[in-house]
């Protein structure tokens, strides 16, 4: 049980730390990053065209440990590039690498678009990208725009 505790306390310590940084780094005027891939699409228009486009080619990345594919979304004129990561993984014990073990380890796509909604909640939305739930080959993942240059 004092695993557990240890897991939900650790996840929250690091959840309100990242916050208390980027609000940091905000304040500092140091963090440059942009809320979007184009920034010609407004948010809204950012989701409507990640979980509408249609996937017109796709390969495994080679980057990152849960194995995201490199997705090319096309609607009408538009075409970008996307990430799609379907990881959803739960485990009651998770050994690492450096010798620490979690207990109830839960590494999951939906941490991904739930950081991006607690964002706009506390008005940051601009420094997290657009991410969305989305469905391809038959999986449930999140889908997020990765590129700023059209494809073309």
């Amino acid at each position: 049980m004092k695993g557990n505790y240890m897991s939900h306390r650790h996840t929250a310590f690091l959840l309100a730390g990242s916050l208390w940084l980027a609000a940091a780094c905000l304040a500092q005027g140091t963090l440059q990053v942009k809320q979007s891939a184009e920034p010609n699409l407004t948010e809204e228009q950012q989701k409507e065209f990640l979980l509408n486009a249609k996937v017109v080619g796709s390969k495994q990345s080679s980057k990152g440990i849960t194995h995201p594919s490199d997705l090319t979304l096309s609607e009408g004129e538009l075409t970008h590039l996307a990430s799609f990561n379907t990881v959803d993984e739960h485990k009651e014990e998770m050994h690492f690498d450096d010798g620490h073990t979690e207990l109830n380890f839960v590494d999951s796509y939906h941490y991904n678009i739930a950081a991006y909604e607690l964002a706009k909640l506390v008005g940051m939305s601009d420094v997290i990208p657009v991410y969305v739930e989305r469905q391809w080959n038959g999986k449930k993942g999140f889908s997020v725009l990765v590129h700023t240059q059209e494809v073309g």
